[in-house]
């Protein structure tokens, strides 16, 4: 190869070399900031994972503190539901213990109103022995020295004297109280025994005989007068 033919094939690839660094300088600087580029997407994308990663784990939790509440909400109104379930039943009871006890009252609000009638009778029959009989009680007063008086407000007391031939002003008294079914002796002077006073009130309740009552209540104080005298 001639000389000259040598050289222009040396500057060619002189030329050629220098092109080529030329172009892989390019495109290692090109590299380079595909690199650098690559690196700052990955760190962005490496933190964006990280605060997803934390999102995540924040929102599970929240979703374990949400399920944990729901199952508290749901332990809680089965709760509730057992506690309104008793309410119910008490209620229940409490309103058929009201209707019981309301039946009750009327029941002894009957019996009270049947034992007032009764009460009435005894008053109304004690009432027209002694209204019906004025002669007997005349005879009463006249011959046995008796004054009945209604001091109280359902009594009547009967008062006798010339029960001591040695002392005619002398007063014996019994009282009786006929504001209940029953007659009862609740006074007498001087004092009847128990006894005596039962034998009365059981003989009147059982006849409802005034008269014979008097006559009896009187032969008793009579008995008691002499006892006392004697005493």
């Amino acid at each position: 190869m001639p000389l000259d033919e040598f050289q222009e094939l040396q500057l060619s690839m002189s030329s050629f070399q220098a092109q080529l660094h030329d172009f892989l300088e390019g495109k290692k600087l090109t590299l380079m900031q595909l690199v650098d580029e690559y690196k700052s997407e990955t760190e962005s994308l490496i933190s964006r994972q990280r605060e997803l990663q934390e999102r995540t784990d924040s929102l599970r939790a929240r979703q374990a503190s949400l399920e944990h509440q729901i199952e508290s909400y749901q332990r809680q109104e089965d709760e509730a539901l057992a506690e309104i379930g008793v309410c119910l039943e008490s209620k229940q009871e409490t309103e058929q213990e009201i209707q019981m006890i309301t039946n009750e009252i009327e029941q002894m609000t009957q019996l009270l109103d049947a034992k007032r009638e009764e009460i009435k009778q005894h008053r109304m029959s004690l009432s027209r022995q002694v209204e019906q009989n004025p002669e007997e009680v005349k005879i009463y007063e006249n011959l046995l020295g008796m004054k009945i008086s209604a001091q109280k407000q359902d009594t009547l007391t009967f008062v006798f004297s010339r029960v001591v031939a040695t002392d005619p002003e002398r007063e014996c008294s019994v009282t009786l109280d006929f504001s209940a079914k029953d007659y009862k002796v609740t006074e007498s002077s001087p004092k009847l025994s128990r006894d005596a006073c039962s034998s009365l009130e059981q003989n009147l309740n059982r006849t409802d005989n005034l008269s014979q009552f008097l006559k009896l209540a009187r032969s008793n104080l009579v008995g008691a007068v002499s006892v006392t005298a004697d005493t």
